[in-house]
């Protein structure tokens, strides 16, 4: 048993934990790590004196290139909605699909555009301007680069002398206007004024007729459209119109302005969009993107291929008589490096589409196959100076003699590859230099995941000796450890972390090592007395069944079907099966209210996560809350004297302003579906409605001393985040859930009781307080209520369907602030843990247990859940596997820390109380 010190000491190194074991996870599984030092290399002759780069942000491949792909959500929509880009495919360049990875999220996917590498999977929560690139690219190699669009993408690529950058205001990226397509005509203006102005400037007319330029044209309005307004709405439609119309002009205008065919065109798309709106995942909606290329150095259309290149999500763009070539997005920045005969960006892991000459590519050189040959060349050795420095950096259990021979041999055949081109036979370069190529970038590979093995063996020890260490701190098992075991611990630790020395690992393997060597010297200075009682017990039927319980909440993470059936299970099984005949009656109107709570939360995880926003359910869901919020405050009439008459004013206040925030959430969505102006004053008011709201159950434990008290105004302050963020169901949910929490307190309150009396009576000589403390110390009764907690805990996560919708944020905040929307959407993720947080409060003080002992011992169970999750991760198969098995581990990593959050602010807010039931 741990005191209140030893309590909170649990709790911090709680938090620790999991933020390591989170941060460790990406630094062994998906860190790709820049190594400099390498040789540049570019090929004799520039194809294009100038390339045009359109990235055309959130644009799926399939709402571009199909007919009819806005048919049956848009009244009236043209058959083919981009008809210029639409001809360009048909009769002058080549298309194909650009396949991103994940993460699909804007800088990721500009990066491997523009610099060909594939950024580290964590490196979005270091920022986007304050975060620029530090390898090579395109545009630094460029003569000059004029790039234009959002701060936050171009400040990615800050290269001072290199890139002239135009960026209109954050504050201008507002889609409640309506009309995103704005932005993208900012871009245009700003690319004619530029040339308008070289009319009269002689230094940037030089530079702008150089060789080696590169127009950098980002288009932001589809993202902002998409996320607002989702992307089979008529404002994504017409932003990929807007689109297709400044592609034409940009034409236009480079045509006028230079008088000569010696520029190449590039457009493509950064990652595509999710039916609701949304992106980042490795659904194929997100990572199928459009790639046109046209213009000089580029090829034209080509007939099918047989066998077909077209499969069943191209079949209605109506192209399936033209060659489709497919290419992965880091082989942008290669095609683009090769047209302008400017140096390779040394970090790129692209592969020119052109290399392999078994299938067509993009390019059409001048000189034909032999410049084809001379880049599938350049393509080696650019590789394989990357491949030796990562060799060079690799730790010591990669340092094998295979790698070394690989790179031995690889050299050598480069050389021979040399002589091959020299004698003019170009189609056996080309064939030797794909197979030497897809064999370094299997190389690279392996190197990148090196330190997985032993990332592996950190986690399983770290996540298994958390779980230990946790059950034998709540155990109350203490011992000293004998001399002789205390050294061969210390011993073992040493040996651990000299091998990771050794292997020249990071430095932050060995602090990863800290904690798990803590809990296991730990564990076994106090694991014997535990073990034992486990064996005398007979406990280890009952661990295989918590296993089982476990891993079917694991399963729930993929088939959210496992949470109505655990719903069914609480809410039937469980009375029937504990609960005897004299407590069912005893308590009908109880068990009845549990088990219809449990069957309608049921629905919730079967909810589609592709919900329309409906004014009518989130104005339902506000009046199911105010109704809430009247029957909880007349439960408590009984109270009497001056603190009902605080209750009172107290509630009534909350519900004054939910009603508030409900008609304002109301009038601000018939703006928004009118497009019409909203009145300023309504997010003045909103605000402060919403920030006071969610404040008062924060201050009012000062004033009221009824615990049931405290938990209403929880529950009504943080609705708030339920009625201005909500897109249909969440505030039902909201309700439900916590009332069906409220009465599992009552639930175990009355079982408790019951055993309670059955045990007195049973044993006459025993007094109250020691049959109470016996059943205190019930393992079976607590194991089942932390399990229980756990699914409580997941259900807040999962029971109401997709929370990350952008659109409800826009309600609070007109224009696009990636850091205010994102704390905004974790704080409604949140809610729901502050009435987890409290009820098990609540529910800690009822069975006489100690504070957060629920919590505890529900800690080394999510253990299991996240190393079991931890082991499913995978770099490989689909991006859709790969992405839904690392989002499955993210969501669970983060849940203890809500957990832990919402029960200190529980235990905090319910304290003052005492410890009574």
């Amino acid at each position: 048993m741990t005191d209140a010190r030893g309590t909170w000491r649990l709790l911090l190194l709680s938090v620790v934990f999991h933020v390591l074991a989170f941060r460790m996870a990406f630094e062994g599984l998906f860190t790709n790590h820049i190594v400099h030092g390498m040789a540049q290399h570019s090929q004799a002759r520039a194809e294009a004196k100038r390339a045009v780069l359109f990235v055309a942000d959130g644009l799926r491949a399939d709402l571009l290139f199909a007919l009819d792909s806005f048919g049956n959500t848009v009244p009236g929509a043209p058959r083919v909605v981009a008809p210029h880009l639409r001809s360009i495919v048909e009769n002058r360049g080549a298309f194909g699909v650009s396949h991103t990875r994940i993460p699909t999220e804007s800088r990721h996917g500009h990066i491997a555009i523009i610099a060909g590498v594939h950024e580290d999977v964590s490196d979005i929560t270091k920022g986007w301007g304050t975060n620029p690139t530090n390898f090579d690219c395109v545009f630094n190699q460029s003569a000059a680069t004029f790039a234009f669009g959002a701060p936050d993408i171009l400040s990615i690529f800050s290269y001072p002398g290199k890139v002239d950058m135009w960026s209109y205001a954050e504050n201008q990226v507002d889609p409640t206007k309506g009309d995103a397509r704005e932005l993208d005509q900012w871009v245009l203006r700003n690319l004619r004024q530029l040339f308008n102005n070289a009319t009269a400037d002689p230094e940037l007319n030089s530079r702008l007729r150089n060789e080696h330029v590169v127009f950098f044209l980002h288009l932001g309005g589809l993202d902002t459209a998409g996320h607002f307004h989702r992307p089979f709405s008529r404002e994504y439609m017409s932003g990929i119109q807007a689109v297709d119309e400044i592609v034409q002009q940009v034409e236009e205008l480079m045509s006028a302005f230079y008088r000569d065919d010696d520029t190449a065109y590039i457009f493509t798309s950064d990652h595509g969009m999710s039916l609701i709106g949304t992106h980042g995942d490795g659904h194929p909606d997100n990572t199928r993107t459009p790639l046109i290329a046209w213009g000089k150095g580029i090829r034209g259309p080509l007939p099918d291929s047989e066998p077909s290149s077209h499969d069943e999500y191209s079949a209605a763009w109506g192209l399936s008589h033209i060659l489709r070539r497919d290419v992965e997005q880091a082989d942008i920045s290669v095609m683009m490096s090769s047209l302008l005969g400017t140096n390779w960006p040394v970090n790129s892991v692209g592969v020119l589409p052109d290399v392999d000459p078994t299938r067509p590519g993009y390019l059409q050189p001048r000189e034909g196959e032999k410049t084809l040959a001379e880049a599938a060349l350049v393509n080696v050795q650019v590789l394989l100076e990357h491949y030796a420095q990562k060799c060079k950096h690799r730790p010591i259990n990669a340092r094998s003699d295979s790698f070394d021979d690989f790179y031995h041999s690889a050299v050598t055949t480069s050389t021979e590859l040399e002589n091959v081109l020299r004698v003019g036979k170009y189609f056996e370069v080309r064939l030797q230099a794909a197979s030497l190529i897809h064999d370094i970038l299997e190389r690279l590979r392996r190197l990148q995941i090196s330190g997985r093995s032993a990332i592996t063996v950190l986690a399983v020890a770290g996540y298994v000796g958390w779980a230990a260490f946790i059950a034998v701190s709540l155990s109350g098992a203490r011992g000293p450890m004998p001399f002789p075991h205390r050294v061969a611990v210390l011993a073992t630790c040493g040996c651990f972390w000299a091998a990771y020395i050794y292997q020249s690992l990071p430095p932050a393997y060995s602090l990863y090592a800290i904690l798990p060597s803590y809990f296991w010297y730990s564990v076994i200075a106090n694991a014997k007395p535990s073990l034992s009682q486990w064996y005398r017990r007979g406990r280890l039927l009952r661990g295989a069944l918590v296993i089982v319980a476990l891993e079917s909440m694991v399963i729930g993470y993929t088939y959210r079907v496992i949470w109505s059936i655990w719903f069914v299970i609480i809410g039937l099984v469980w009375p029937a099966v504990s609960f005897p005949w004299t407590l069912l009656s005893a308590h009908r109107r109880l068990v009845f209210a549990w088990v219809v709570c449990c069957l309608v939360s049921t629905v919730f995880p079967l909810l589609d996560d592709h919900q329309e926003e409906s004014i009518i359910a989130i104005l339902t869901g506000a009046l199911l809350i105010g109704i809430a919020g009247l029957g909880g405050l007349n439960t408590m009439r009984q109270i009497g004297g001056r603190e009902w008459r605080r209750i009172r004013t107290v509630t009534y206040w909350l519900l004054f302003k939910l009603a508030l925030s409900a008609t304002l959430v109301g009038l601000i969505i018939r703006h928004l579906e009118t497009k019409t102006h909203v009145p300023s004053y309504y997010r003045s008011v909103g605000w402060f409605s919403f920030v006071s709201t969610v404040v008062t159950p924060l201050v009012v434990p000062l004033m009221l001393r009824d615990p049931l008290s405290r938990l209403l105004t929880v529950f009504l302050g943080f609705a708030a985040f339920f009625i201005w963020l909500a897109i249909r169901a969440e505030g039902i949910f909201y309700v439900v859930y916590s009332l069906t929490l409220f009465l599992w307190v009552e639930m175990e309150s009355a079982l408790r009781s019951f055993q309670l009396q059955r045990e007195e009576v049973a044993t006459t000589n025993r007094s109250h307080t020691q049959a109470h403390e016996r059943l205190r110390h019930s393992q079976a009764d607590n194991i089942r209520i932390a399990v229980f907690f756990l699914f409580f805990s997941q259900v807040a996560f999962f029971g109401a369907g997709n929370a990350f919708y952008l659109a409800p944020v826009y309600r609070l905040v007109p224009v696009f602030k990636y850091d205010l929307m994102t704390a905004l959407l974790v704080l409604k993720i949140f809610a729901p843990y502050m009435i987890l947080g409290t009820t098990t409060s609540l529910l800690n003080a009822r069975l006489g247990l100690p504070p957060f002992r629920v919590l505890l011992a529900a800690l080394p169970m999510h253990a299991v859940m996240l190393l079991t999750l931890f082991l499913n991760i995978t770099d490989t198969g689909s991006w859709h596997s790969i992405g839904h098995r690392l989002s499955c581990f993210c969501a669970c990593s983060f849940l203890p820390l809500f957990s832990v959050g919402a029960c200190v602010a529980g235990e905090l807010l319910m304290a003052t109380w005492g410890r009574r039931s």
